[in-house]
């Protein structure tokens, strides 16, 4: 036939394109009711990611020109929300005219009421011959109707 290794792929990626070029009334991409959804069954609410506890964690000991030191680096508790922020159309994987080797993705984050956020808890503590630091930060991120454009 046509298709000798199957057409899952094209059949599968078809219903994708059609749901990431629909828009709602409010111009969000009709992509977030499948990432709300899928999103749910991880955090318990649509559209939020929550992974608690230790992502990363990292021991270092360093010894250079006299400079004694061990490190530990952590990354704790990251909270992805309002993954459901897509604005239509979204757009992967598009060949682009003359660049046989290329392909477009597009995108607009945080669109909508609420902005795309992400959050993690970093952890940076050292102790040296004479200096101990202990910093445990929470750094954010928050994106309001952000164009995104890849080209892979």
């Amino acid at each position: 036939g046509e298709s000798p290794y199957g057409n899952l792929f094209r059949m599968l990626y078809g219903f994708l394109e059609e749901i990431m070029s629909k828009a709602d009334e409010n111009g969000l991409s009709k992509m977030n009711d499948l990432l709300a959804s899928l999103t749910e069954r991880q955090s318990n609410e649509g559209g939020e990611l929550y992974y608690a506890g230790e992502l990363f964690k990292q021991d270092l000991d360093i010894a250079l020109n006299g400079l004694n030191a061990a490190i530990e680096l952590g990354v704790s508790d990251l909270r992805v929300s309002n993954i459901d922020s897509l604005g239509a159309p979204v757009k992967v994987l598009q060949p682009v005219k003359g660049e046989s080797s290329v392909l477009n993705n597009t995108a607009s984050i945080g669109v909508g009421v609420n902005p795309f956020r992400t959050e993690f808890r970093l952890l940076i503590k050292g102790k040296g011959n004479e200096v101990e630091v202990h910093n445990d930060l929470v750094l954010g991120l928050s994106l309001e109707n952000v164009g995104v454009m890849l080209e892979v």
